[in-house]
């Protein structure tokens, strides 16, 4: 008689744990700051106006710190590679837990390829602020080009694409190492960034502000802005209706940052601090980043950064007539024009946004090549996709998330060369749905949390994180509020008027990935797989 087939494609999972804390930290902060704070919080004040932003961010950022605890004590019962996969499918239910995770995998898959090619457009910027700090017209063309030429956007999406994609192969240390990279720079940006902030709201902004692109520019653009619509009343006057839909922001800002680190569980040593440090300490500091950056830039500037934004998106041409550059409304503009006569702090601040997205990308790839890899161990996709390489890197995984990154840097730049249909028009919806589709297994693992000391006791019993108040699990507390957070944060995301053909097209995913779950099912238990007592146990490490 043949011996029946091992659980797991395998009896170890070949990955090597290298990931630390700080690295763990790095790597969070790395997945979350970029695009959220730098460009949706400004332009959140055109798209909804009486908001009051910084509270927006502090009510996403509150239920963002008590996710990351339940979050962390789940990393420390269960420190595998697949994040949510894993909590769901050994606290809730597998089904449930391959479905949320395919659609959190085709947004992270596809969001690769779309950071990558906006990117550029961000590096333009750089070179625009550049070229008014030292009163260079050549950078600012530079800058014009990168932020308008799909071409440009194409080629130099690709090479970061296919370059960080590469490094990859090498293993998660040399990974890890450029995530460092690319890590310091932002962060000695940053500091320059809040201090200029700090500046501008102790001392006069319109001045600063005139120093920087010229005597009488602020008032230039707000008549340009009242010309062309601005309103006081709408837009200075605070509304609770406003400030709920300006949540839309901070939610695309902070999502998945309390998992980042669980999605490479299975690569990181001292599991207990690695938890902490990766989970509710990152989140922490990512919360005081994007509130304290919202709260001093909408203290120094007021009601000036919507009507700036007003003008930007329709008086263009005319803003064009009293700024050196149409600069877009981002964070890293508004920074600059606080610190006139500063050229080397207003190009290194220039770089923050840019930079922060880039480093965007390799977490991205930790995601969406670790989660193939978590599902194929589980023998729920194509056992290939769990081999891994002398580095201890999942080698078809990695391949494919390029493949799929690389596909979304063509759409993107056929949709703004050609227009939006074909896959241009799918990669487009699917960043529009991108966080829904990341929100939702976060609503499902804090139910989890909520009950995994009570319904897996086995496992829990052996965490090095098991605090209790009054005999209930902080696990079991932590998680409850999440869920009702999370819960509540994602019933208004799905009321802000999503489109049908969306919701359609999120439907779809889903039911695409419950298909391919029962596929497997069936071939499993042709197979002779156990697959109550596969589910049943932990993956080995």
């Amino acid at each position: 008689m043949s011996k029946p087939p091992t659980l797991f494609v395998r009896r170890a999972s070949g990955l090597i744990r290298e990931v630390g804390p700080w690295t763990a930290l790095a790597t969070t902060m790395s997945w979350t700051i970029g695009g959220g704070v730098n460009w949706l919080m400004i332009k959140v004040s055109y798209d909804f106006p009486g908001a009051n932003i910084p509270l927006a961010f502090l009510m996403v950022g509150i239920g963002a710190i008590v996710t990351a605890v339940a979050y962390t004590y789940l990393l420390a019962s269960m420190p595998r590679t697949g994040g949510d996969y894993v909590f769901i499918s050994r606290g809730l239910n597998p089904l449930l837990a391959f479905i949320l995770t395919w659609g959190y995998w085709l947004a992270t898959a596809i969001a690769t390829g779309t950071i990558a090619f906006w990117d550029v457009w961000y590096w333009g910027l750089s070179f625009q602020i550049a070229g008014v700090a030292l009163g260079d017209k050549a950078l600012i063309a530079i800058g014009n080009a990168l932020s308008t030429d799909p071409f440009q956007m194409l080629v130099l999406g690709t090479i970061l694409t296919l370059g960080m994609g590469l490094v990859a192969f090498f293993g998660i240390k040399a990974y890890t190492k450029l995530i460092w990279i690319f890590f310091a720079i932002p962060v000695v940006g940053s500091i320059v960034m809040f201090a200029a902030l700090i500046n501008g709201n102790l001392t006069s902004a319109k001045a600063l502000f005139d120093a920087t692109f010229g005597t009488g520019t602020w008032d230039k653009i707000l008549q340009i802005a009242y010309d062309t619509g601005f309103n006081d009343e709408l837009y200075g006057v605070f509304t609770w209706e406003a400030t709920a839909g300006a949540l839309l922001s901070p939610m695309f800002a902070f999502v998945g940052c309390w998992s980042m680190a669980s999605y490479i569980g299975g690569e990181i040593k001292e599991p207990k601090k690695t938890a902490i440090w990766g989970g509710v300490m990152a989140v922490l500091i990512i919360t005081l980043y994007m509130v304290g950056a919202s709260y001093l830039v909408y203290g120094a500037y007021g009601k000036f950064i919507s009507a700036y934004t007003y003008a930007f998106f329709k008086a263009k041409d005319k803003l064009a007539q009293v700024m050196p550059y149409t600069g877009r409304p981002m964070l890293p503009f508004f920074v600059a024009g606080l610190m006139p006569g500063q050229p080397i702090l207003q190009i290194l601040v220039s770089l923050i946004a840019a930079l922060w997205l880039l480093n965007d990308i390799p977490a991205f790839y930790l995601v969406s090549t670790r989660l193939p890899f978590s599902w194929s161990f589980d023998r729920f996709f194509p056992e290939v996709l769990a081999d891994v390489n002398k580095y201890g890197s999942p080698t078809w995984s990695i391949l494919l998330a390029i493949i799929l990154a690389q596909i979304s840097v063509i759409g993107w730049f056929w949709g703004e060369a050609f227009g939006y249909y074909g896959l241009a028009l799918f990669i487009a919806d699917l960043d529009s749905l991108s966080t829904l589709l990341w929100w939702l297994p976060s609503v499902f693992a804090s139910l989890a949390a909520t009950i995994f000391p009570f319904y897996r006791r086995d496992v829990y019993k052996r965490s090095p994180l098991k605090q209790e108040i009054g005999g209930i699990p902080v696990m079991s507390i932590a998680g409850l509020a999440a869920f009702f957070m999370q819960m509540f944060l994602y019933m208004s995301l799905l009321g802000s008027g999503q489109k049908m053909t969306l919701m359609f097209e999120l439907v779809l995913f889903y039911a695409i990935g419950a298909a391919i779950f029962i596929f497997y099912l069936v071939y499993n238990v042709k197979k002779g797989i156990d697959i109550k007592t596969l589910f049943g146990e932990i993956p080995p490490m």
